[in-house]
C-alpha cells in the first residue's frame, strides 16, 4: 500500500477522530444524484425558486430554520469537503455531492457517539437544494420544502472539537475542483457511460492484480449508492453520473489492511467521468483532460433503472 494511498484514507475519517466519543460504521467487503435580498427572508414554507446554486457557491456554515418553526441556533449545515450537520447530540458528517440540477446527494458515515449515524427526520431522502433570494431552500423530490438555510451559522462550542472544524470552511482550489462538474472531451471510439450502464453491471479492473484476480470491484445500486473493495478493504458511498458521463462519487470510511488488489475507490474518486468503449464494451475512466486512467471489464447483475433526474 502506497504512502499517498494511506493518507487519503486516513483523510476521510479524519472529522470523527477528532470528537473524543466519535465512531464510524464500516461496509462489508464481500461481493453481492451577493446582492441583499429585496424583501423579507423566505421560510421553508414558501415555494422554493427554481435557481439552482453552484456547487462551489454552497460551501460555508448555514443556520438551519426547519419548515413550520421559528429560528433554532442548534442546528448548522456545513458544506467543505465534507457535508456536517450539527444539532443537540453533536455531529453527524460524511461525503455529498450536489449535482447540475440541484440533487444532493449524502453519505452520512461519521459522528458522535450520541447522534445516530444516519439522516435526521427532516432531511429528506431525496434532497434538492435550490435559491430563494440570499437563502437556499431543503427541499424533497416534490419540491415540499423541508428547512431554510442561511449562510453564517456558527456550531456549537464544544471542548471535544477543535476550532478548524467548528469555523466555516472556505473554498480552496482543491476543494472546488471536487465540486466543480467538468465537461470532457471524449476520445475517438468511446461514448458516454450511463446510469444504466452502470447498474447492469458488477465491475473489475481490466488488469487485476495476478495474485487477486477477481478480488477488487465495484458495484452500482438504483439508490445511487456503490460498494466497492481492493480484496479487503471494503468501502461504500454515493456516485452520480450526467448524461454526458461526467461523474462524481464519495470516497466512504474504510480500512487500512494490506493486501493483494486494486484500490478501486482511489482511481473512481480522482476520474471526472466514465465513458464505455464502442467495440469492447469496457468501462472507460477519464481524467478532466480526457486522458484514460483504467478500464473495467462488466459481469452482469441485470439490474436496470431508468434515467435519474
Amino acid at each position: 500500500m502506497t504512502a499517498n494511498r494511506t493518507f487519503t484514507l486516513l483523510a476521510a475519517g479524519l472529522l470523527s477522530l477528532v470528537t473524543l466519543t466519535g465512531c464510524v460504521v464500516g461496509p462489508s467487503t464481500q461481493p453481492p444524484d451577493s446582492a441583499q435580498p429585496t424583501s423579507a427572508p423566505p421560510t421553508a414554507d414558501q415555494e422554493p425558486s427554481s435557481a439552482i446554486p453552484e456547487p462551489e457557491k454552497v460551501v460555508g456554515n448555514w443556520k438551519v430554520t426547519l419548515a413550520g418553526e421559528n429560528a433554532a441556533d442548534d442546528i448548522v449545515l456545513q458544506f467543505g469537503s465534507e457535508m456536517v450537520i450539527w444539532h443537540r447530540c453533536g455531529h453527524i458528517s460524511g461525503g455529498y455531492i450536489l449535482t447540475p440540477s440541484g440533487r444532493l446527494l449524502t453519505d452520512f458515515n461519521s459522528g458522535s457517539a450520541k447522534c445516530p449515524i444516519s439522516a435526521p427526520g427532516w432531511f429528506p431522502s431525496t434532497a434538492q437544494l435550490k435559491w430563494s433570494s440570499d437563502n437556499l431552500i431543503l427541499a424533497d423530490a416534490d419540491d415540499t420544502p423541508h428547512a431554510t438555510l442561511e449562510l453564517g451559522g456558527q456550531p456549537p462550542l464544544s471542548k471535544n472539537y477543535m476550532d478548524e472544524f467548528t469555523h466555516a470552511p472556505t473554498l480552496t482550489d482543491d476543494l472546488k475542483q471536487r465540486l466543480t462538474w467538468e465537461s470532457v472531451e471524449l476520445p475517438a471510439g468511446l461514448l458516454p457511460a450511463s446510469a444504466d450502464l452502470l447498474l447492469r453491471n458488477t465491475w473489475y479492473p481490466k488488469e487485476p492484480d495476478p495474485q487477486a484476480p477477481d478480488a477488487a470491484y465495484i458495484k452500482f445500486t438504483p439508490d445511487y449508492r456503490y460498494e466497492a473493495t481492493d480484496g479487503c478493504n471494503g468501502t461504500a458511498g454515493a456516485w452520480w453520473i450526467e448524461p454526458n458521463g461526467s461523474f462524481k462519487l464519495t470516497f466512504g470510511i474504510s480500512t487500512l489492511i494490506g493486501c493483494a488488489g486494486v484500490d478501486v475507490i482511489s482511481q473512481f474518486y480522482t476520474v471526472a467521468a466514465l465513458a464505455t468503449d464502442a467495440d469492447t464494451g469496457e468501462l472507460v475512466l477519464l481524467d478532466g483532460a480526457g486522458v484514460e486512467v483504467a478500464r473495467y471489464v462488466p459481469r452482469a447483475t441485470g439490474i436496470a433503472v431508468s434515467r435519474q433526474s
